[in-house]
């Protein structure tokens, strides 16, 4: 089953907002993708660095400290991306999704590489960011993830389950 629709997102001022403008894309929707892939940069820092250029905007090393401690990332801004396990690089990736103030979370099969405990840590962050007032859709074919929103009775709407898939979109408080 495929969804199609429209999606009218407005600013604070009532306007409905052009999402066709790619500035607006990079600024306020954000993805995480089930493979990390990242641009061949030194450093985490200059990965946040060159994120955040992409929006005229720049970003110190502390505040890159305390993405990483969000994040749950025991490594320092100037460490290699190559020293990071799978799990901190997908917890990397989302820090760099929200890093732009996003609005819209779109994950897709972000915890299908991960092991039982980098999935569910991946998923108290992934709540825990929720409480913001974030919108988040991700599609997952893991039944963990079915169970955890189960279990942690995290606030969602399951659009669709189906054996193989399961779309859920976050609902924020």
């Amino acid at each position: 089953m495929f969804f199609r629709g429209l999606l009218r997102i407005k600013n604070w001022k009532g306007e409905h907002l052009d999402i066709k403008k790619e500035c607006w894309k990079k600024r306020y929707i954000g993805l995480v993708m089930q493979e990390t892939r990242f641009l061949d940069v030194k450093t985490i820092y200059d990965l946040f660095k060159i994120t955040l250029a992409t929006i005229q905007r720049t970003i110190t090393v502390l505040d890159v400290r305390e993405w990483l401690d969000r994040m749950r990332i025991q490594h320092s801004p100037y460490d290699a991306l190559e020293n990071l396990s799978n799990g901190e690089k997908q917890r990397l990736a989302l820090a760099l999704a929200l890093v732009t103030s996003t609005r819209i979370l779109l994950l897709d099969e972000p915890t299908s590489a991960l092991d039982a405990n980098d999935k569910h840590l991946f998923l108290e962050i992934l709540e825990e960011v929720n409480k913001h007032g974030l919108i988040c859709c991700m599609v997952s074919h893991g039944q963990m993830i079915f169970l955890y929103l189960l279990l942690f009775e995290l606030n969602h709407t399951i659009i669709e389950y189906q054996l193989y898939m399961i779309v859920i979109k976050f609902d924020y408080l």
